[in-house]
């Protein structure tokens, strides 16, 4: 479950507080108790305390609305699936 950050900062924080928490209860997990056979077993995960998620508007002012990645002898092939384009190798291309 997220715990919502106000800012990307803010869940940096609650990500490095969660991830010393773990690593101080691992070790205090490992040492033997008085009259024990082994160490305890670790207390709640830090995913059951929810996980730090920071939401923000996006922004993709200047990005492309069609980016082509292909070069000279590929063949670019855009009826072969409905959303997704394949790029060939004319070689493989000839033999279909």
């Amino acid at each position: 479950m997220p715990v919502e950050c106000a800012s990307e900062d803010e869940a940096k924080t609650l990500s490095a507080k969660r991830q010393a928490e773990g690593a101080k209860r691992q070790v205090e997990s490992a040492k033997p108790q008085a009259g024990s056979a082994g160490p305890l077993p670790l207390p709640a995960s830090r995913s059951a305390q929810g996980w730090p998620c920071h939401f923000f508007k996006s922004d993709t002012t200047g990005e492309k609305e069609f980016e082509s990645f292909f070069a000279q002898g590929e063949q670019l092939v855009l009826d072969r699936f409905k959303c997704v384009g394949v790029v060939q190798q004319e070689k493989l291309v000839a033999s279909r």
